[in-house]
């Protein structure tokens, strides 16, 4: 059987290498909290950020529609109430400014053009005490997938 990419994103977030435990358990998020996660793919970890933040906002943040509604489908199925899926049209973040707790990007970065003014907008979108949490690819040997590619940050 072969998996969709939200499908597929999941899988590889739910890998023990990926330690999405101990990531949720780093960022340190409240019951109350507003999580933005960018490029939410599957939505895997916005589904743990849910269980942790159960009186809070989950938002969803995709250029990719067919994965928020892979997510809404999923977040529906569960009945999950407090994760809401949002489309990025890669100019205007549909989000009202300093409303969000921490901003999560996995796998993210390294496809942002222009990092310094991508950090600088989604920055506004932090509350007085908000935080940005990066997971992503370390640069690893030249002549390897990611080295090539330049698929890494």
């Amino acid at each position: 059987m072969e998996l969709t990419k939200p499908e597929l994103f999941n899988y590889k977030a739910s890998l023990p290498e990926s330690k999405a435990e101990e990531v949720v358990e780093e960022i340190e998020i409240k019951e109350n909290y507003t999580v933005l996660d960018i490029g939410s793919g599957g939505g895997y970890f916005a589904i743990l950020f849910s269980k942790k933040a159960p009186k809070g906002n989950i938002l969803c943040l995709d250029t990719q529609k067919e994965y928020l509604d892979y997510i809404k489908n999923k977040v529906n199925k569960e009945n999950i109430q407090n994760i809401q899926t949002l489309h990025y049209d890669g100019q205007i973040f549909p989000i009202k400014e300093a409303s969000v707790d921490v901003i999560f990007l996995r796998n993210v970065t390294h496809h942002i053009k222009n990092r310094k003014n991508y950090f600088q907008k989604i920055g506004k979108l932090l509350n007085e005490n908000g935080k940005i949490a990066v997971v992503d690819y370390k640069r690893g040997k030249f002549f390897s997938l990611y080295g090539i590619g330049g698929h890494y940050v």
